[in-house]
């Protein structure tokens, strides 16, 4: 987390009208905001709700095609390499990954460093919570990830934390309306997210009471069922 760039991020979102109003931002990561009166959304709200998917898209919309910037960039794999070094130091153990799935994300790492896909500013932590929305728009919070990132990851974190199907990231895409976000993209790109989620989840000491293992499961199982799509090869391809 860099609170510099959560407070640019903040600030971005408040002038943007998809974030409350940004009040002050202290140099300590103090953050003063706005009241806003409008509950957060729920992954079971999200689902059932096509019109609350639709707000969301549309915010990000709006936040992916600012032509702003944010002084930092999220960088994917050297973040999932950082907690493979944590959780094994010495680069022996098992981190439960497939030989496929290994084998899947660096062909992505080499893909992606080739991808004409502008990088745009980008919450990089959307998960329902975050969303606070009252029936008529949705504003992001928690803007402590922030940075510039494909415009892809966004997209692919709210459907996998809102546990999406295949109709409802369709709604999601077509309200969206990127051109560079195939779904295709969107799901090669669930399949990072899950993995640095996985990863994450291993690192950490704490990681009983931060992320149930259930939880932790469930991301990797994501992760690998991607990976063995008869697809996924013309999903790289394209990336």
């Amino acid at each position: 987390m860099d609170r510099r760039v959560e407070a640019e991020a903040v600030a971005l979102a408040s002038r943007l009208g998809i974030g409350p109003e940004l009040v002050r931002a202290e140099d300590d990561g103090v953050l003063l905001t706005g009241w806003v009166d409008a509950p957060p959304l729920s992954a079971e709200r999200l689902r059932s709700d096509p019109q609350a998917i639709q707000r969301v898209a549309g915010s990000l919309q709006v936040l992916h095609g600012s032509g702003c910037q944010l002084s930092r960039r999220f960088e994917i794999f050297a973040m999932v390499d950082s907690y493979r070094r944590e959780l094994h130091p010495s680069g022996q153990g098992d981190d439960h990954w497939s030989p496929r799935l290994r084998h899947v994300l660096e062909t992505a790492r080499q893909n992606l460093a080739k991808s004409p896909a502008p990088l745009v500013p980008s919450h990089c932590d959307l998960i329902p919570a975050n969303c606070l929305d009252d029936g008529s728009r949705t504003l992001l919070i928690d803007w402590e990830y922030a940075g510039m990132n494909d415009p892809a990851w966004d997209l692919a974190y709210m459907a996998l934390e809102g546990e999406l199907d295949g109709e409802q990231r369709d709604v999601l895409l077509q309200s969206y309306a990127g051109g560079w976000v195939s779904p295709g993209r969107l799901q090669v790109f669930m399949l990072l997210c899950a993995s640095l989620n996985h990863a994450w989840a291993l690192s950490r000491s704490d990681a009983e009471t931060i992320l149930r293992p259930a939880r932790a499961e469930r991301q990797l199982g994501t992760a690998e069922a991607i990976a063995c799509d008869p697809q996924v090869d013309l999903w790289l391809a394209a990336l």
